[in-house]
């Protein structure tokens, strides 16, 4: 199994809460860390040494960062200012999934506001296993199609929208 992990937290930049969120990293072994809403500047070196990883990417307004160890190649497919969309590989996995963070408003659309641009990266690349998260919502699915913007799965729309 891995491990990840959205946190939204206000406070990273205080020593307490690196000091109690690398703690937790430790305990319970988070291979990938989402921090949403960091409220301060991202200083990639310090931070990642200071939470426990090796590599760092961000959102276009720095209102998501996402940490990973070095067991994962992440290749960010899409970044905006409410969604950082990757492509994680590992030898940990048997198949790459493909990760959304999200900082948005809530809506009907996939339970979240992503805009157009964000929809559209998603509907062209959502292939096999997605993890979404966000700070209202975490779900994952193994998703064979998508049609025309909508899921062709009804089941999967069912059990989306009762995770949600």
């Amino acid at each position: 199994m891995i491990n990840i992990l959205f946190w939204n937290v206000r406070g990273i930049g205080g020593k307490d809460s690196q000091r109690m969120l690398h703690q937790v990293v430790k305990e319970f072994n988070v291979k990938t860390l989402v921090i949403s809403e960091p409220k301060v500047r991202l200083d990639a070196k310090f931070m990642t040494r200071r939470l426990g990883f090796t590599h760092v990417a961000a959102n276009t307004n720095n209102k998501l960062w996402m940490f990973w160890d070095f067991q994962f190649q992440i290749d960010v497919l899409f970044a905006s200012d409410q969604l950082l969309h990757v492509k994680a590989t590992s030898p940990l996995l048997p198949d790459p999934i493909e990760i959304s963070a999200v900082y948005a408003k809530c809506t009907n659309l996939l339970g979240y506001h992503f805009g157009m641009n964000s929809e559209m990266c998603l509907r062209s690349t959502l292939l096999g296993l997605w993890v979404l998260l966000g700070a209202n919502a975490f779900a994952y699915f193994t998703f064979e199609r998508l049609c025309d913007g909508r899921f062709g799965d009804a089941e999967y729309v069912a059990l989306f929208n009762k995770s949600m």
